[in-house]
């Protein structure tokens, strides 16, 4: 069971890679600067 990795690893990743990816476009389209 802990050799064993849930799907959750994979899907967790690209949604933590989507959580900061969002924030980092919607700061750069409030912030021209950036």
């Amino acid at each position: 069971s802990v050799h064993k990795k849930p799907r959750l690893s994979k899907a967790g990743n690209r949604y933590l890679r989507i959580a900061l990816y969002m924030p980092a476009l919607s700061a750069a389209s409030h912030n021209p600067h950036v």
